[in-house]
C-alpha cells in the first residue's frame, strides 16, 4: 500500500509538472493554481505513502536511500507549498514539480526492491543526520529552482523579450526566495553534516571515515558555503547569486544521491 500511495503521488507530480509546463510555454495564467493543487494532492498521498511504512511489521529504515530520495521531495513540495502561502511564486512550480517528480518516482522505483530495514547503530544520530540533510538538499533544491527562474527571467529582460507570463514571480520576489531558501538549506545542511560526523564518531570512533561518497558530500557542502558567502558575505549580487546556488545544488545532488545510488 505504501508503494501504491508513492505511486500516486508521483502520478500527481507528473500531472502538476506537465501543467506548470503548459502554463510557462502557452503563458496561461488560469493554470497558474492548478499545479500548486496536483503537488498539494501529491504531498498529501505521499504523507500517507510513508505512514504506511512506518505501520508494518518490518519497517524500512530511516537512512535507506529510497525512503531519504522519496523524503528530500517530499519536504521540497512543503517548503514550496510554504513559500506559496506567503510569496506569489506560483510560477515556480514549472521548476519544482518535475524535480518532485523524478525524486518521488526515483524513490518508488528503488522501494520495489529489497530495503534496509535494520535500524543502524546509534539510531538518534542516524536519524538525525537523514531527517536534517534531506530537509537541507529539499530546500536548498528551492533555492537552486528559483534561482534557474531568475536567470531565465533576467536573460528575457535583457533580451529586451517580453516578460514571463502565467503569473510568473518578478526578479525580486525570486531573488527573496533564493536567498531565504539558501540561508535556511545550508543551515540545515550544516547541521546534518555535523550530525553525520557524529554518527560516524559513534560507529567508528574517528570523525571522518573518508571515501568519495564522504569527500564529495564535503566538497559540495563547501560549494554552498561559497554561495552562501557570496550572497551574505561580500554581496555579488542575485544573479552570481542565482548561479552558485544552482551550481552547489547540482554537485550536491551527484554528490549525495548519484554517488549513494552507484554505491
Amino acid at each position: 500500500m505504501g508503494l501504491l500511495l508513492h505511486q500516486l503521488a508521483s502520478t500527481a507530480y507528473l500531472l502538476a509538472a506537465i501543467i506548470a509546463a503548459l502554463g510557462f510555454a502557452m503563458r496561461w495564467r488560469l493554470l497558474g493554481s492548478a499545479p500548486v493543487v496536483a503537488l498539494g494532492l501529491g504531498a498529501t498521498l505521499q504523507f500517507f505513502g510513508f505512514w504506511q511504512l512506518h505501520t508494518i511489521d518490518s519497517p524500512p529504515s530511516m537512512a535507506s536511500l529510497p525512503l531519504a530520495v522519496s523524503f528530500m521531495g517530499w519536504v521540497g513540495t512543503m517548503i514550496y507549498l510554504v513559500f506559496v502561502t506567503q510569496l506569489r511564486i506560483r510560477g515556480l512550480a514549472v521548476i519544482v514539480a518535475p524535480a518532485v517528480f523524478v525524486a518521488c518516482f526515483t524513490g518508488s522505483l528503488l522501494l520495489e526492491g529489497p530495503l534496509e530495514t535494520a535500524e543502524p547503530l546509534h539510531p538518534v544520530w542516524s536519524h538525525l543526520h537523514v531527517l536534517l540533510s534531506s530537509c537541507g538538499l529539499a530546500t536548498l533544491g528551492v533555492s537552486a529552482a528559483a534561482g534557474l527562474l531568475y536567470i531565465v527571467h533576467h536573460r528575457a529582460i535583457k533580451m529586451k523579450r517580453k516578460k514571463l507570463g502565467g503569473g510568473y514571480p518578478s526578479l525580486e520576489t525570486l531573488d527573496r526566495v533564493n536567498t531565504i531558501a539558501l540561508a535556511l538549506g545550508f543551515l540545515l545542511l550544516t547541521l546534518g553534516l555535523v550530525t553525520g560526523v557524529l554518527w560516524v564518531q559513534a560507529k567508528t570512533g574517528n570523525f571522518w571515515e573518508g571515501g568519495l561518497h564522504a569527500n564529495a558530500t564535503l566538497a559540495a557542502w563547501l560549494l554552498n558555503a561559497v554561495a552562501a558567502w557570496g550572497r551574505f558575505g561580500v554581496d555579488v549580487g542575485a544573479r552570481r547569486t542565482a548561479l552558485l546556488s544552482a551550481g552547489g545544488f547540482a554537485f550536491l545532488v551527484l554528490a549525495v544521491v548519484g554517488l549513494g545510488v552507484a554505491s
